[in-house]
């Protein structure tokens, strides 16, 4: 007896396909909105099994759930699968199948009722898609929002003891009774006001950064970065006998191309000008994953830095741990403020006449080995 004869009669519900499949896959009777759905005549689909049809991607979990419901665990499974049309295309569909069993409880075959959901489907994952990037966009804002506040808290501490300064010059000038004496007060004045000039450029530099929303992204070769901006300390490097090693366990990382280039060049100036008397230099550049994360570790063995005396002001803006005339204490904010830009993060290990590592933690999956 047909057993979905009564579909092909006035009572046909068009939206559903319908068939009849036994226990190995083999199709044993559709009804014709299945014919419609797939493009195959009822003679074809009797040659075929369902796993003729189904998408590659979902098929393991259909297998699952029919051995599952023979097994016993249950009689009646949904799931949302793609089919494979006689032409080629695939469309998502519901499937809700039942195990029909005789008398003895034994499994006989399945009835398959199947509707074509493809037009919600591609709603729900243009909807979730959506999501997804303002979920990415709340992040980044929430990030951004954070870094200004404290951005705002840098400015303030930075520009308060230069006006403060300003101020009480001012005052002197004021007070100054002998010529000589307001020029003196006068060039202090100047210079006070150069110095406030560079720490506003500085700020509003970071500033920019911090603001920008559409960071352009590109995967970078490594090595040839690395190896590229140690060359431009060359002169410098065979002067003090520095060398570079490099442990790289990947090859490519997504970054900002101009970030990256200013973070390495502020780091190997940092190793080369901070170096141990006595010692030649060394930098080793390791590259790792770490639970999916890109990590940078540069190492140097060079003076170090007191970490108990000033860990908390490393990053700062104009904060300096050397008798270095020529240090001004932007290379470290910078390099925090791009790394942040970049959804990353950088922190440090030292030991005073050892050495300092600074590492550097990219965005997850954005290596490739």
């Amino acid at each position: 007896m047909n057993l979905l004869s009564f579909l092909k009669g006035p009572l046909v519900i068009p939206e559903i396909g319908m068939c009849i499949v036994g226990l190995d896959g083999r199709i044993q009777q559709v009804n014709r909105r299945m014919t419609d759905y797939l493009g195959y005549t009822e003679s074809e689909f009797l040659e075929m099994t369902f796993q003729d049809f189904t998408h590659p991607d979902d098929l393991d979990t259909d297998l699952e759930f029919t051995q599952r419901a023979i097994e016993g665990e249950f009689r009646i499974f949904n799931i949302d699968k793609r089919y494979i049309a006689k032409n080629g295309s695939s469309f998502w569909a519901s499937l809700n199948a039942a195990l029909i069993r005789n008398s003895a409880n034994e499994p006989l075959y399945f009835i398959a009722h199947i509707q074509d959901i493809n037009e919600r489907k591609l709603y729900e994952d243009e909807l979730q898609q959506v999501n997804q990037n303002l979920k990415k966009l709340s992040d980044r804002l929430t990030a951004q929002n954070r870094s200004l506040n404290d951005f705002a808290h840098i400015t303030s501490h930075n520009l308060r003891a230069p006006v403060a300064n300003l101020m009480q010059l001012k005052d002197l000038y004021q007070i100054a009774t002998k010529e000589e004496e307001r020029a003196e007060v006068f060039d202090k004045i100047a210079q006070s006001t150069d110095q406030l000039s560079e720490t506003l450029n500085y700020l509003m530099n970071a500033l920019s950064i911090k603001e920008k929303l559409d960071i352009k992204f590109t995967y970078l070769d490594l090595e040839q970065a690395l190896l590229e901006q140690w060359k431009r300390f060359d002169g410098w490097a065979k002067d003090c006998g520095a060398r570079l090693e490099l442990d790289l366990k990947f090859k490519k990382l997504l970054v900002n191309p101009d970030y990256i280039e200013s973070i390495l060049h502020n780091l190997f100036h940092n190793a080369l000008r901070y170096q141990k008397e006595a010692r030649k230099p060394k930098v080793l550049v390791e590259a790792s994953i770490e639970n999916y994360v890109p990590v940078l570790k540069i190492k140097d063995n060079g003076i170090g830095i007191n970490l108990d005396r000033h860990g908390d002001k490393v990053f700062g803006l104009h904060k300096t741990f050397h008798s270095n005339s020529g240090a001004k204490g932007v290379g470290l904010f910078m390099v925090k403020t791009q790394m942040e830009a970049m959804g990353g993060e950088v922190s440090l290990q030292s030991e005073v006449d050892k050495g300092t590592t600074f590492v550097l933690r990219f965005k997850k999956n954005s290596a490739i080995k």
